[in-house]
């Protein structure tokens, strides 16, 4: 008969190895929940190399103006349009209400309601909407000033209060509120930083994340929805 002790100790090894499980599960639900966050940030990487080519270098073909105009000093670009293919040959376009630079500082130019479909690969597209942006030439700088949202056709989408873009380092940081939703679950953060354009994502501060399990596959046992959050 086994003694105390031993019923003791296997009782111990049973609870750690469910936890461990449990534990495995969670890890593996969030590197599928972050497949699909990736690429859908990594868009607006691709979005910041789009808006650079047209400030910083000659006009690229498939760039378009509705008209230009000079109002009380800054050179006003109406309508501008951006439209292209990609190297896989999938199409792109970025659009914006108005493109405005200030004749005594053309460093700097801003954009106002910029509106982007990028491809994502396998048939796919992400959507960026911003109500404005300003673009720094000097130090090849996207800054979002105000919130802003990237979604695709599958279902994920990001919310960004702010943003600042590297382009030439290809960096993005948000020291605001983040929030990612994807069909396996929800990701916020009060920041973000991405690098390595979008190769790499860093959540900090009161992090917290939102699985759902019906959307991966189930072990024996199905745990219900859990919201995880690290300080």
């Amino acid at each position: 008969m086994p003694s105390s002790s031993s019923r003791i100790g296997g009782s111990q090894y049973v609870q750690r190895s469910r936890r461990e499980y449990r534990r495995a599960v969670r890890h593996s639900r969030f590197v599928r929940m972050l497949k699909f966050t990736c690429p859908l940030l990594s868009v607006m990487v691709l979005a910041g190399f789009f808006w650079a080519s047209i400030f910083n270098a000659a006009l690229p073909d498939g760039f378009s103006v509705d008209r230009t105009t000079l109002e009380n000093g800054k050179l006003v670009m109406n309508d501008p349009v951006l439209t292209g293919e990609n190297k896989d040959g999938a199409m792109y376009k970025l659009t914006a209400r108005r493109a405005i630079q200030d004749l005594k500082d053309t460093s700097h130019v801003r954009l106002e309601a910029i509106k982007a479909s990028l491809p994502l690969g396998n048939g796919k597209f992400a959507d960026i909407n911003a109500k404005s942006a300003i673009y720094d030439r000097k130090n090849n700088v996207i800054v979002f000033d105000n919130p802003f949202q990237v979604s695709t056709d599958s279902g994920t989408s990001a919310t960004l209060k702010s943003a600042r873009f590297d382009v030439g380092a290809g960096q993005l940081t948000s020291d605001d509120d983040v929030q990612i939703t994807t069909v396996n679950g929800d990701i916020v953060a009060r920041s973000l930083r991405m690098r390595d354009n979008g190769k790499t994502m860093e959540f900090n501060d009161h992090v917290k994340m939102t699985v759902n399990p019906s959307a991966v596959e189930a072990g024996p046992e199905k745990a219900p929805t859990k919201t995880e959050e690290t300080k």
